[in-house]
């Protein structure tokens, strides 16, 4: 939690790090990056082989899919952004109508960050092999 873009012609390199776990590769921190950080958290938890996309919206083929959402499932949203695919992050609890979730570009940053329910697409769970 914390970990920012930088503003100006730098990038974070943990972000960059982020992009590292994906099949897009490393990618500086102005690059939609909220699927590397779903990447990269699997990644070093154990729970992806090879490695993940940095796209939001693969992630709804991903693992197996829940009915109902459960602390630390995979959250796929509708694009908050025109041109975007989606957003991804972990579901962290649901109260009032919205959804809370960790994740990363969320106001270019890892936070937890809350949601309508409304705009989620999909719950999954990883899927151990």
């Amino acid at each position: 939690i914390g970990q920012k873009e930088i503003d100006g012609a730098g990038s974070n390199p943990r972000i960059e790090e982020y992009f590292a776990c994906t099949s897009l590769g490393q990618q500086p921190d102005h690059v939609a990056w909220c699927g590397a950080f779903v990447s990269f958290c699997l990644a070093k938890a154990g729970a992806l082989q090879g490695k993940g996309s940095a796209r939001a919206a693969d992630w709804l083929a991903f693992g197996q899919k829940l009915d109902a959402p459960r602390v630390g499932c995979i959250a796929v949203l509708q694009p908050q952004a025109q041109g975007a695919s989606g957003h991804v992050g972990f579901w962290v609890g649901e109260a009032g109508g919205n959804i809370t979730l960790l994740g990363g570009n969320q106001s270019d940053q890892v936070k937890e960050s809350r949601y309508p329910t409304s705009e989620v697409c999909g719950y999954r769970w990883p899927v151990m092999f």
